[in-house]
């Protein structure tokens, strides 16, 4: 058994100040964060032979250069919006379901998935959302979610800023643009609440030609495309057409022309 012993500088000139003494075991490892960019130095002796109970287990360096596609250490970190007065503050692995409760030092936040066994705890695909709530009732944080990437294992580090939108405190559909159209428009709607959302057309008989199934959508304002097409992918002739907003108890229907 041994101690790794954390060493930070003093106030005075060189001196050094013991911070934390952590046993360690053979076959164990340690894990540590900084909360700022610096060097490391890791003083000691090797351990010339280990109990047969505790057979050497493979560094995070090395499961990775083996197994390019997974990690068993990933830091997430990034920049914090300051004027939304965050409260709480969530970093999930949704694939795997791992959950971590992050670090935050002013507007920088930081959290670490480690495995010290070296079992998989990242690998590409997975994805990671970010999420927080706030003190403030006239800012919305959004949520972030990033996919993993090659890139990223082999960084074993991703960097995710959270932002923050103005909350509206009413929905509304506007005017599509531009109005008249040929071929195709964009349809602009806000949303006081995360809902699921779909775009309907209709021509001026009142027949349904195009769903568009836009799904889940948070708070903020919001853009969708209409290619001017029906759901056969039929383009569609001059005339008019009614576009309705369906975000579940927020329902608006508004008017549009389709002129070639």
């Amino acid at each position: 058994n041994g101690v790794f012993r954390t060493i930070a500088r003093s106030n005075e000139k060189d001196g050094l100040v013991v911070v934390h003494d952590t046993p360690i075991e053979p076959g164990k490892a340690v894990a540590f964060i900084c909360s700022e960019e610096g060097t490391i130095d890791v003083i000691g002796e090797t351990w010339s032979q280990l109990e047969e109970s505790h057979p050497p287990l493979a560094s995070p360096t090395t499961a990775t250069e083996m197994v390019i596609s997974s990690t068993p250490v990933l830091v997430v970190q990034g920049l914090l919006p300051y004027e939304a007065g965050v409260t709480q503050l969530a970093v999930k692995n949704l694939l795997k379901g791992y959950a971590l409760n992050p670090m935050v030092i002013n507007d920088y936040y930081q959290a670490s998935f480690v495995s010290l066994n070296s079992k998989v705890t990242v690998e590409i695909g997975d994805i990671i959302e970010i999420s927080a709530s706030k003190s403030t009732g006239a800012v919305e944080i959004e949520t972030a979610r990033h996919v993993i990437t090659l890139q990223d294992i082999q960084n074993k580090r991703i960097h995710v800023d959270l932002t923050a939108v103005s909350v509206p405190n009413v929905s509304s559909l506007s005017q599509n643009f531009p109005n008249p159209f040929n071929p195709e428009t964009w349809i602009h709607y806000q949303l006081p609440e995360l809902s699921n959302v779909k775009v309907l057309i209709y021509d001026v008989s009142g027949t349904l030609v195009r769903q568009i199934l836009v799904g889940l959508k948070p708070i903020g304002t919001h853009i969708t495309h209409w290619d001017g097409r029906s759901t056969t992918g039929e383009q569609m002739a001059s005339g008019i057409y009614y576009y309705h907003l369906d975000a579940g108890k927020f329902q608006f229907t508004r008017k549009m022309t389709l002129l070639k």
